[in-house]
């Protein structure tokens, strides 16, 4: 099921002290390459799905971003 979020749910969930310190967290860690390894690339026949993950040096929420594609197809991917 898809979940949209409103300004209001959006600005009600966000706080900048939070934000701001998290930045500042994340960018104190020393680069790391393990943590952040370059971007995964899987091809198919006119189609394909690039990876990026990354997880921070203070042991806070990890990340993952999935990007598809499957241009001329016809078909979408979500």
């Amino acid at each position: 099921m898809t979940v949209f979020l409103t300004d209001a749910d959006v600005q009600a969930a966000f706080d900048w002290a939070d934000a701001i310190a998290a930045l500042r967290s994340a960018y104190a860690a020393p680069p790391d390459e393990t943590r952040f390894p370059a971007c995964t690339m899987a091809r198919g026949d006119g189609l394909w799905l690039r990876t990026l993950s990354g997880v921070p040096g203070d042991a806070g929420p990890m990340g993952a971003k999935l990007i598809a594609a499957s241009p001329g197809t016809g078909v979408p991917r979500i």
